[in-house]
């Protein structure tokens, strides 16, 4: 009975600390994001055109952050603007991370995480919607995202 008590305590445990660790990956990956979006920022005079071709400008937990721009790209529209994006955020990173990101941006577009999905803006008003980010985060298991600035 012992052996059982003590294996339900390392159990509970363990199942403590995995919220912990998922908020530290988002907390960890939103600092990337944004330091890579003022990185790219900086480094242009406001017209983004060599991202016409995406290119990978950081790595997060869940793959690589690739910037992008141009008129081919619905969610940018122009060589003004540029996004961030990934795909394979998983359900339970998505409320946390975009929450951190949000404010650094200037649009926030969530997707299924399959390269073809077009997503919607969870942005109401030029500001997070959290019923949006909460209905979004939740609609598939893994999602991809785009985050939108210049």
């Amino acid at each position: 009975m012992n052996h059982f008590f003590s294996s339900l305590v390392l159990a509970a445990a363990v199942l403590a600390a995995a919220p912990a660790s998922a908020q530290d990956n988002a907390h960890a990956a939103a600092q990337t994001a944004v330091a890579a979006a003022a990185q790219v920022r900086g480094s242009h005079q406001g017209v983004y055109r060599d991202l016409a071709d995406p290119r990978q400008v950081a790595a997060l937990p869940w793959g690589s952050l690739i910037a992008y721009s141009g008129q081919r790209f619905e969610d940018v529209g122009s060589f003004q603007r540029f996004g961030l994006h990934l795909d394979g955020l998983p359900r339970d990173q998505c409320v946390p991370f975009i929450t951190q990101v949000a404010a650094h941006f200037d649009d926030v577009w969530i997707a299924d995480a399959d390269p073809k999905a077009v997503g919607g803006s969870v942005f109401t008003d030029g500001h997070l919607d959290h019923s949006k980010l909460v209905s979004a985060c939740h609609a598939h298991e893994q999602l991809g995202f785009d985050l939108i600035t210049h």
